[in-house]
């Protein structure tokens, strides 16, 4: 009997990533290629299609897509995306026209909080916070072992947050895209966050990276004295940042209260491909 797999994919503005995933939630193939978002969003599709069609088998329950942004998982639509024209986009219709079996879409962010519920090394914790730092922030929230969607599919977002007197949000300083244009607009120099994060004696990526993690921190409060989750798992490259956590951590102890701050603890990933894994787990 052919064993039957799932397809996990992320998409982001740089690439796209196809895993093969057996039911056990082992990646057991993998590619990726160029997303090309410059050409518009016809060849970003197609490009998504052939990556599928480039890991698929023969028994596929159905595919699984991580996309940034809003997305109605029960319409296959994506509401509100980065990606220009990507708005309003049926990207479920597009793709099962292609490649012809069942596809999936969900925020990344979801997909982030779904994998590490499932697949994490902090599996089957019930009630967590769980943010992605890629480009931008997306975050996924786990409540009563149930993955929170919301009225309009919305729920998490909080890179929208307020987090100054001047109306300035969460993403204006927290992303990782947002690090890497302030550290050039104090500097004149460009570095990638990955340099910003690795640069212990350069003053003002440590600035920076403590200013996103004190205004990061405020925000959890937030959230933390409202669901009081046992946990807030961070992903991506600003959980490699000593500076950023440990001014994260502070500001969460300051602002949140004495009930719910002191038993949340705040912890990096460990996991890889989180979003491959959580957009295939989507599908079952």
């Amino acid at each position: 009997m052919d064993r039957e797999f799932l397809i996990g994919v992320e998409v982001n503005s740089r690439n796209i990533t196809a895993g093969l995933v057996d039911l056990g939630g082992k990646i057991v193939k993998k590619i990726s290629m160029p997303s090309e978002i410059s050409k518009g969003k016809k060849k970003v599709v197609d490009n998504i299609a052939s990556a599928i069609n480039k890991v698929k088998k023969n028994k596929i329950l159905g595919v699984g897509v991580s996309i940034p942004g809003i997305v109605s998982r029960e319409k296959g639509l994506v509401i509100d995306c980065p990606f220009p024209g990507w708005n309003n986009l049926t990207l479920k219709k597009l793709l099962e026209e292609q490649v012809h079996v069942p596809v999936f879409i969900e925020n990344e962010g979801r997909c982030f909080a779904l994998a590490e519920y499932k697949c994490g090394m902090f599996k089957k914790i019930e009630n967590s916070i769980n943010v992605l730092f890629n480009e931008n922030i997306s975050s996924g929230l786990i409540v009563d072992g149930k993955l929170a969607k919301g009225s309009y599919s919305a729920a998490g977002c909080v890179h929208h947050s307020i987090v100054d007197s001047k109306q300035g949000k969460l993403e204006d300083y927290a992303s990782p895209s947002a690090i890497e244009r302030l550290y050039k607009a104090k500097t004149k120099k460009s570095k990638s966050i990955g340099d910003i994060v690795a640069s212990e004696n350069d003053k003002t990526a440590k600035d920076l990276l403590k200013t996103a993690g004190t205004y990061f921190g405020s925000s959890m409060a937030q959230l933390v004295n409202a669901l009081n989750p046992e946990l807030i798992i961070i992903g991506g490259i600003l959980s490699k940042s000593d500076n950023f956590i440990e001014a994260a951590e502070t500001a969460l102890s300051e602002k949140s209260n004495e009930i719910c701050g002191k038993r949340v603890k705040m912890v990096g990933s460990k996991l890889n491909d989180s979003a491959v894994l959580g957009a295939a787990s989507i599908v079952i």
